[in-house]
């Protein structure tokens, strides 16, 4: 006879889990009672708890777990799940329930749980039975982390938590399927006949751990390689076949030539490891022809004209078998030109950054950031630069965490926070950066992140406005409405929490340097509070038409 609640938590150690995110109540308290070999960590806001499960599970290459309680704790949850459905993160999300004897009776705080996830999960079920919990949580870790990735809802009502279970249904050994074969002839032939083809990496190739395979098959024919912003990493910045990030978005002089010029002359793009999402309906590829391998059928691909697919699970060793199959090419004069375009624009940004606050920081940014660094990165106008000029130097899964696909405010922080509770050697430098608007939705975790004395560097660009909703209405129409903030000081903010707060004026790039490395060297929870204009940075870039 084991508790509902022990049985729980032998499913979770099962599955090498030894941190759960959440808020206590009654619906969790049988479960928090109950655990002695898993850490409930108390968050401050359930949005919080499922960002930092998402950064948790990245982080160690396999699903977070978020456990919150029903009614208002499942509905703050909501935006972290929805981002780990629309992002492809592994993520499983549990919610306390009234015990089953109240369903259907009138009961504050109910709501039905599955009617709400199932629309931005893999799979939202209600534990019914006892002897549903193990084989429902075994289910639930394995579709999370199954290709495609993602979010996997159970409901979990507080009696099943208590109840005694007498026999517990054994798990039945699953068939292990015979390896995967994939046509790629298809593919082969069109590769021998392009004379500059180019690769665009996406989420799930930085996920699947892609990496070497890219770099390999780029170096056999030659060929370019980008990425979505979800995949920054996928190739060091310095490899001179990695042309950077392709995305939609505003052009200014800070596109980098080579981008533009690859994208006119390739006569094939294969895409690898791209979601519908991260694409998205206006990601425009004037190649003839487009060439998909990714792990499930993308609806994008229709956009464009000619468009050939693989469906497979496994990306990396579909990428093995072309590469195996391809004869290695010279250098023609379309690599050589892009190669020059790379080099020339890298000594462009040279001089731009001396001309510019805006990439001067994130610059000063890469010099501290090495093969053990971690950045995570909010959504607003200060990931423009971001996405484009950071230089992520690792290509390991959770190196780089993007919200590319739902786009909420407030994921960078959490998921961060996460990223420190998977690092139990503390052998990473992780970073937040985030804006004002963003970093004050989610703030409060701050008292998290002090509360565990976790070492963490949150860089707030501080711009007193939602910024980048500000420089689309400059865009369009010119008037400025509802986007101005109260000037705040997240330094005393953080210093009020019990943080390290240090204040920094974005001109002075050289005491924005030096808080940088002091924060690193204290091992301290640390917000660096830049104070910067940077709609000003911004109206300077745009190409005047």
């Amino acid at each position: 006879m084991k508790r509902g609640s022990k049985i729980f938590e032998e499913s979770l150690v099962k599955h090498d889990i030894d941190h759960i995110f959440g808020i206590p109540g009654g619906d969790v308290m049988e479960i928090i009672d109950d655990l002695d070999d898993v850490e409930f960590v108390s968050t401050r806001h359930e949005e919080c708890a499922g960002f930092m499960a998402a950064g948790y599970g990245l982080a160690k290459q396999r699903p977070g777990v978020a456990f919150v309680r029903g009614g208002p704790g499942a509905a703050n949850l909501v935006i972290s799940v929805a981002n780990a459905f629309q992002c492809y993160h592994p993520l499983v999300a549990i919610t306390g329930q009234i015990p089953m004897s109240y369903f259907g009776k009138p009961f504050p705080q109910f709501l039905d749980h599955p009617q709400i996830f199932k629309t931005i999960t893999k799979k939202s079920v209600r534990i019914t039975d006892g002897n549903q919990i193990q084989p429902y949580l075994d289910d639930a870790f394995t579709l999370a982390a199954s290709s495609p990735p993602g979010p996997v809802h159970l409901d979990f009502p507080m009696d099943l938590q208590k109840k005694e279970i007498e026999t517990i249904h054994p798990i039945e050994e699953k068939r292990k399927d015979e390896p995967e074969i994939v046509d790629i002839s298809e593919l082969l032939g069109l590769i021998n006949k392009s004379e500059f083809p180019i690769l665009i990496a996406g989420w799930e190739a930085l996920f699947q751990g892609c990496s070497q395979e890219i770099s390999k098959l780029s170096e056999l024919l030659q060929m370019p390689v980008f990425c979505t912003r979800n995949a920054s990493g996928i190739l060091h910045p310095d490899d001179l076949r990695f042309g950077g990030i392709v995305a939609k978005i505003w052009k200014t002089t800070l596109t980098p030539p080579a981008v533009s010029w690859v994208l006119e002359q390739s006569d094939l793009v294969l895409m690898i490891g791209s979601n519908d999402f991260e694409l998205g309906p206006r990601f425009h590829l004037p190649s003839g022809e487009v060439f998909f391998i990714s792990t499930h059928p993308l609806k994008i691909k229709t956009h464009y004209d000619s468009f050939y697919e693989i469906i497979c699970s496994n990306i990396r060793l579909t990428l093995q078998r072309i590469i195996k199959s391809i004869s290695s090419r010279q250098k023609t004069e379309k690599h050589s030109k892009f190669v020059e375009l790379k080099n020339n624009w890298n000594k462009t940004l040279n001089h731009l950054r001396t001309q510019n606050i805006g990439l001067d920081l994130i610059e000063t940014i890469n010099e501290v950031l090495d093969r053990d660094s971690v950045v995570s990165l909010d959504v607003g106008i200060h990931a423009f630069l971001a996405c484009r000029h950071l230089k992520i130097k690792s290509s390991k899964p959770g190196a780089w965490l993007f919200p590319g696909g739902f786009y909420p405010m407030g994921f960078s922080f959490p998921a961060a926070v996460g990223v420190k509770f998977a690092d139990k050697a503390n052998e990473k430098t992780v970073f937040s950066l985030t804006g004002d608007g963003a970093f004050s939705m989610v703030m409060c975790d701050l008292e998290t992140l002090v509360r565990y004395e976790l070492p963490m560097i949150t860089v707030v660009f501080n711009d007193s406005a939602y910024g980048l909703i500000k420089f689309q209405q400059l865009e369009y129409n010119k008037k400025v409405r509802a986007v101005n903030l109260t000037k705040t000081d997240y330094a005393k903010i953080a210093e009020g929490f019990g943080a390290d707060g240090i204040k920094v004026d974005s001109t002075d790039v050289g005491s924005f340097k030096t808080a940088l490395n002091e924060a690193i060297s204290s091992q301290r929870p640390t917000v660096i509070d830049v104070e910067i204009n940077i709609i000003e940075v911004f109206e300077d870039l745009l190409e005047k038409s």
